[in-house]
């Protein structure tokens, strides 16, 4: 079946649209005059506050612009802003940078390691001893379901590869063996803040608490960045000419 317009009744809208345009007193900013602004953060990496006063994004891109980074961060806005007198410009991904992130994961990483030690003491079994995965990982312990890498430098895991190696041989060389790859690991305990013969289950659950509190921080920190992208990205865009 054919519909059938009846011209009577069709009507035209007229829809006004704003277009913003980036000038320079009176003359439209050129994409040579944008490649000059000074690339400046306008976003502090600890606090996500801005430096200054973002005016809107410029979509341009272009080989050394600063954008880096892979799809896999998400959306992209390149931003003008304001700092004092001057304009400055800069790239700001959907998702914070992974150097942002980087002390988050140092703790987090620190707070896995303290519980793996407090583990590690009383395993006994063959199969509760660490086995290397990769070059940087010793092992992965679960908690709450996760599993979770355990990273140590090549000097710190030799130790818990040292008390490990003597466990399975205690039989052959006697007790004594243990004593140097037992001083040797609770020296590494003493740096992570772990007494294992001491805390036992106690020093599980500081390391889990410690655990948990870096990742409610990490999380945080995320959700304050998703707010600072959505007001950034809502920005309007500022049309620049060739």
């Amino acid at each position: 079946m054919v519909a059938t317009l009846n011209v009577h009744e069709a009507t035209v809208h007229t829809v006004e649209i704003t277009i913003h345009t980036l000038r320079v007193g009176k003359k439209q900013v050129t994409m040579g005059l944008f490649r000059q602004l000074q690339r400046a953060p306008l976003v502090d990496p600890r606090t996500l506050t801005l430096h200054g006063v973002p005016w809107g994004h410029v979509h341009y891109w272009w080989d050394g612009d600063g954008s880096d980074r892979g799809p896999h961060d998400g959306t992209r806005r390149h931003l003008v802003w304001q700092e004092g007198d001057e304009l400055r410009r800069d790239v700001v991904w959907e998702r914070p940078p992974a150097d942002w992130l980087r002390p988050y994961r140092q703790r987090e990483q620190h707070a896995v390691n303290r519980l793996f030690l407090a583990r590690f003491w009383s395993a006994r079994e063959t199969s509760d001893m660490p086995q290397r995965l990769f070059p940087d990982i010793l092992t992965t312990i679960v908690v709450e379901g996760q599993p979770l890498a355990v990273r140590f430098n090549e000097k710190d895991a030799d130790t818990i590869h040292g008390l490990w190696s003597a466990r399975r041989n205690v039989r052959l060389f006697g007790e004594a063996s243990l004593r140097a790859p037992q001083e040797a690991y609770l020296e590494l305990c003493r740096r992570y803040r772990v007494t294992p013969q001491e805390d036992g289950p106690q020093g599980e659950t500081a390391a889990r608490e410690e655990l948990a509190g870096y990742r409610m921080g990490q999380e945080a920190y995320r959700l304050r960045w998703c707010d600072q992208w959505q007001a950034l990205a809502s920005l309007p865009q500022l049309f620049i000419a060739v």
